[in-house]
């Protein structure tokens, strides 16, 4: 399981009304723990990915049917719809690179840029670095390009100003700026990130459980329902 899932779990365990272990409670915060990086501070790396289960015959099967609709929807222009299907064909088929690669390109269509980057991820992650062109890699290039220009000159301050402010140890200060960045780049998933853990450190359960909740959702870009349709 990820780091932000066993974060995630063990705050609804926490939330729930257990106490949290004592070295949780008594531990420092790591510094390296924190997401450090912004568009433009540097290469770009990727996540590290689970490895998915084999599917089975009959998911193969669902999933390039599901992958088939998400093709027909694209094509009438129905970009949300297509993106759903594709994480639903993903979902049946974990090992696609193609299915990782052209969901990715559709979340970049519809500017969900950090979930089109996990996806490109992921479709690396599966041996699909070579898929396009442009490659997933290109494509991971191009949108830190995007979103350096657009994030606020402000955000990348109080971000950088809050990761001193941790260095410190000022937690209060530091959570402060990292809401500043927050503020001005709501779709920005690190100071979230960073502010999540920072509230966790300080036992701030709760509000360390929704900044994970608003990450979370950032990064996967949930999808609740699908419409569904004969194919």
């Amino acid at each position: 399981m990820s780091r932000q899932g066993l974060l995630f779990g063990s705050l609804i365990f926490v939330v729930a009304g257990a106490p949290a272990p004592v070295d949780a409670q008594s531990r420092d915060l790591a510094p390296t723990e924190l997401k450090r990086s912004y568009p433009g501070s540097g290469v770009y790396t990727c996540p590290a990915m689970d490895r998915p289960a084999a599917p089975s015959h009959d998911d193969l099967a669902r999933a390039r049917q599901i992958a088939s609709g998400a093709q027909q929807a694209f094509t009438l222009g129905a970009l949300e719809r297509a993106a759903a299907l594709l994480a639903e064909a993903a979902a049946l088929d974990g090992t696609s690179a193609e299915y990782a690669y052209r969901r990715a390109r559709l979340l970049e269509d519809l500017e969900r840029y950090e979930p089109a980057m996990v996806e490109y991820c992921r479709a690396i992650a599966l041996g699909g670095d070579r898929l396009g062109p442009p490659s997933p890699g290109q494509r991971i290039d191009a949108i830190r390009e995007k979103a350096r220009r657009r994030l606020p000159v402000r955000a990348e301050q109080a971000f950088v100003a809050a990761l001193s402010a941790v260095d410190r140890q000022r937690w209060t200060e530091a959570i402060d700026s990292f809401s500043v960045a927050v503020e001005l780049a709501p779709r920005w998933s690190d100071p979230l990130y960073n502010r999540a853990l920072i509230l966790q450190h300080v036992e701030e359960y709760e509000q360390a459980l929704r900044d994970f909740r608003a990450y979370i959702v950032i990064i996967t870009d949930v999808q609740t329902t699908v419409e569904r349709q004969p194919y």
